[in-house]
């Protein structure tokens, strides 16, 4: 797909672009240049919306879903979930809403992050 934005070039990166105001780290997504970025000065583009997520993605530790990836670097950390912590839930809701999703969804799931880690008096 070829970006109508003045600041877009085809760079060979799979699926996105260069930016030439470096934006986004100067390769954005196709999606994040049209949908998110407000110097994008080209037309109102439709991208179809990605596939449902199952809504039961199991939280295991394979990197392929956003919450069982989360559960992996926090393991690595060294923080440790509890049988109430929420943790498992957040790993599945995240594994259900997707890559996508969770773009869509971060500012509701660093609050969570946000809450979690206060409420155990956590550094983040």
């Amino acid at each position: 797909m070829n970006v109508q934005c003045s600041q877009w070039s085809e760079c060979g990166v799979a699926g996105g672009g260069c930016c030439a105001l470096e934006l986004y780290g100067g390769k954005p997504s196709i999606g994040i240049c049209v949908q998110v970025c407000k110097r994008y000065d080209g037309p109102k583009v439709e991208l179809p919306a990605p596939p449902p997520a199952a809504i039961a993605e199991p939280c295991d530790d394979s990197a392929t879903h956003p919450g069982s990836l989360v559960k992996i670097i926090l393991a690595h950390l060294g923080y440790k979930a509890t049988s109430n912590c929420g943790c498992e839930a957040m790993c599945k809701r995240m594994n259900a809403l997707g890559w996508w999703g969770c773009w869509k969804h971060r500012g509701e799931i660093v609050k969570w992050f946000r809450d979690k880690a206060r409420s155990t008096r956590e550094d983040l």
